[in-house]
């Protein structure tokens, strides 16, 4: 699972699994790319978060099929607000008394 800042909430911090992240052309997270492997049916790409208030965060996403994606190469990257896990950022805990967070 990745787990990244949430952003304006030092108290939590956000959990997605890779194969909910998917790549979008607008909005989402700016990140550009570390490596992606491709494994037969999906493509794993590692990223870097390059967004402000984000810089430097890792985040590795699992797409289906084939994706030529070099380093270096700048992508957004998107889930559902419902795929996001909350955590106290002290303690690690779940956090499911919370509903409504920035994803």
């Amino acid at each position: 699972m990745n787990i990244v800042a949430a952003p304006g909430r030092p108290d939590l911090k956000l959990g997605v699994r890779p194969e909910h992240i998917h790549l979008a052309d607008a909005g989402g997270v700016a990140a550009i790319v570390q490596g992606a492997e491709y494994l037969g049916a999906d493509t794993v790409v590692t990223c870097t978060t390059s967004a402000p208030g984000t810089v430097g965060e890792s985040l590795a996403a699992r797409l289906p099929g084939r994706h030529d994606l070099a380093e270096g190469t700048g992508v957004r990257l998107a889930w559902r607000r419902a795929d996001t896990h909350r955590f106290d950022a002290v303690t690690g805990l779940r956090r499911d008394d919370l509903v409504a967070v920035p994803a």
